[in-house]
């Protein structure tokens, strides 16, 4: 989404806001708010740390229009309440068996049905025809449960309302589970035997100041998700990754490792200069590339082809074929 504010042209994406985001702390809630991966945040202090704008350059409205657009939940424009009341979670993780795990049966074999309508379809013909006393089966004259569908179970039925409303709510975070899924499994098949993590691997798929993965072994970096021509984030993270490999002096290995095979020929043959990579890194990274190979004004693929050339371009999907469906 591209927005003007103050005469200077913006662009976000759920995904940039969630990396800005990523790692720092929400002030306290005076009125208004948007929630972002769990957390609500003052939402004049959310924009803020998005754009690099001061909050007092664009008003709370401003703000609240341009997250609630980006498919964010914000609080209502008048009270600063919900704009739809949430209903209470009743289940625990603990409480995941029985009538629960048929219901979690039923939702998946609603996402992996081919066609949705089909799915649908099955329902109604089983409910067609049927009477009052067919559905409740309290009379003890007819068997409720031959129903087949998971109304037959009221117990399954209304923890399959919950779960798959708590699932479409906490969307946001199938991402970072799917990403932490892969990683931890990557890992599992690129440690090689005596190699040892020195510092936690980075599961999250965001951005952070240190390397993605430390071992005795290897530096790594980690961009995963589908390159694409509109996804300026992900490319400028793939930029910085590769500079801040090619500074590291440990002597150990350094990786990059994408979940898209393109990104290696993005590298290597793309226009885009380093300064374009950096513009959105930390000031220090900017400085040290300067130090070390004087202007960014050099254009990525000479950089990655030249010094950056013992970074190895690493494709996560060769160990985990999945990895191809990060996005």
């Amino acid at each position: 989404m591209r927005f003007t504010i103050k005469g200077r042209s913006h662009h976000l994406t759920p995904e940039s806001v969630r990396e800005s985001l990523a790692g720092r702390r929400p002030a306290r809630i005076q009125l208004h708010w948007v929630a972002v991966a769990g957390l609500h945040w003052p939402v004049k202090q959310a924009l803020e740390l998005c754009t690099g704008l001061y909050r007092a350059d664009f008003t709370t409205e401003t703000a609240r229009r341009i997250f609630q657009q980006l498919g964010f939940q914000v609080s209502s424009s008048a009270t600063g309440r919900t704009r739809r009341r949430g209903v209470p979670i009743t289940r625990r993780p603990e409480d995941v068996t029985g009538d629960a795990e048929a219901a979690w049966h039923h939702l998946a074999t609603a996402l992996l049905t081919p066609s949705l309508s089909r799915f649908v379809d099955d329902w109604e013909s089983a409910l067609s025809g049927r009477t009052t006393a067919t559905l409740t089966a309290s009379s003890g004259e007819v068997d409720g449960s031959a129903l087949d569908t998971p109304a037959s179970d009221q117990n399954v039925a209304a923890e399959l309302i919950e779960y798959a409303s708590l699932t479409r709510r906490r969307a946001d975070r199938l991402s970072a589970v799917s990403t932490a899924t892969a990683v931890a499994l990557g890992l599992q098949r690129m440690l090689r035997p005596g190699e040892r993590i020195l510092e936690p691997p980075n599961l999250t798929g965001r951005a952070r100041p240190a390397f993605d993965l430390t071992t005795t072994h290897r530096r790594a970096q980690f961009v995963l998700g589908p390159l694409t021509s509109n996804n300026t984030v992900r490319q400028r993270r793939a930029i910085s990754s590769v500079v801040r490999l090619a500074l590291d002096t440990s002597g150990t290995m350094r990786e990059l490792w994408t979940s898209d095979p393109l990104f290696a020929d993005f590298l290597r043959s793309t226009d885009e200069t380093v300064e374009w990579g950096l513009s959105r890194s930390p000031r220090a990274l900017r400085e040290a590339f300067e130090d070390a190979y004087a202007s960014t004004r050099m254009p990525v693929r000479t950089f990655v082809n030249g010094p950056a050339s013992d970074v190895e371009l690493q494709d996560l999907s060769d160990l985990v074929p999945q990895a191809r469906l990060l996005d």
